[in-house]
């Protein structure tokens, strides 16, 4: 393992991780929406509204995630990044 300053004061690494590990996260969001056969007028009406709990929750992850991970960026972009 190098110990010099150099690797200490570059967050490439540290920068390149993170936007991996958003991307995982972000992929690992799966949405999961199913239509059922055999619907009788009524059920076909109300199949679009029974997934929209899944649809906002996944839509509120999606941005929260996206929110951090752009965050994190936007610190490295700082002079001085978390010392500040």
């Amino acid at each position: 393992m190098n110990d010099s300053g150099a690797d200490q004061e570059n967050p490439d690494r540290l920068i390149a991780l993170s936007d991996g590990i958003s991307a995982t996260a972000m992929t690992l969001l799966v949405l999961d929406i199913r239509v059922t056969t055999d619907l009788d007028t009524a059920d076909f009406r109300q199949m679009p509204h029974d997934p929209l709990p899944k649809i906002g929750a996944y839509a509120l992850s999606f941005t929260i995630l996206a929110a951090l991970w752009r965050d994190h960026r936007r610190i490295h972009q700082v002079p001085g990044g978390w010392t500040r």
